[in-house]
């Protein structure tokens, strides 16, 4: 009953006491753990995070000592603040409270350092990007602010990614649709919106993925 949830790329150079690897789970634990500690893995693994009954890991994050972290729920709220708000762990720690899920649980997580706008995108195909300033710097523990309107129409939030806002968008349904738009065509709106339509969704089908990408250039697309 294991699956991969993440793979993180990272240069020799990176691996000192300033970069740290930042584990998110789905019931709003964080941990932070520095990258030396995973400088020797061997073929059968290393144990990464101890996970409590019932909670799972969600993602991991590469950070620089100076990075703020953004939580997001699927009730549609979202936390941020510093990382150093989470002391440096051991391997075998399981974590303190990163964000409050109320009930709900944690759907991603994403980095100041990826970009300066906020996408979000919920199980029914719609989003909106918000500046990241819009998601006051608070202190870890708490149920965050309302980052996207939840509604039936819109269903609950899926996925949240920091991003510049010239790069392209690609999203995946569980029946396995695929489309690709540039993310000018992502409205820009404040959090309590409920965002634009971006993919048709079935009855019964949901957003499952998303993924954002280089621009694809007209030369490129002509080639296709």
């Amino acid at each position: 009953d294991e699956q991969v949830k993440t793979m993180i790329s990272i240069t020799p150079s990176e691996v000192d006491e300033s970069h740290f690897l930042f584990f998110v789970t789905k019931d709003g634990l964080v941990k932070r753990t520095g990258l030396p500690e995973f400088e020797n893995i061997r073929q059968s693994g290393k144990l990464a995070l101890t996970l409590r009954e019932g909670d799972e890991l969600v993602d991991v994050k590469l950070t620089n000592g100076k990075s703020e972290i953004l939580l997001a729920a699927a009730n549609g709220k979202a936390i941020r603040f510093d990382e150093n708000d989470v002391r440096p762990m051991g391997r075998s720690a399981s974590g303190v409270k990163g964000m409050n899920v109320d009930d709900s649980h944690i759907i991603g997580v994403t980095t100041n350092t990826e970009g300066q706008n906020i996408l979000i995108i919920t199980e029914k195909g719609y989003g909106k990007m918000s500046p990241l300033e819009e998601y006051r710097l608070s202190k870890r523990g708490g149920k965050g602010v309302k980052t996207v309107n939840i509604t039936e129409k819109n269903g609950e939030l899926v996925s949240i990614k920091a991003v510049e806002g010239n790069e392209d968008l690609m999203i995946i349904t569980n029946e396995g649709i695929i489309i690709r738009l540039p993310m000018e065509q992502v409205k820009s709106a404040g959090r309590a919106t409920q965002g634009v339509r971006l993919i048709k969704v079935g009855e019964g089908a949901s957003v499952s993925s998303i993924t954002v990408v280089d621009k694809e250039s007209e030369e490129e697309m002509t080639e296709e």
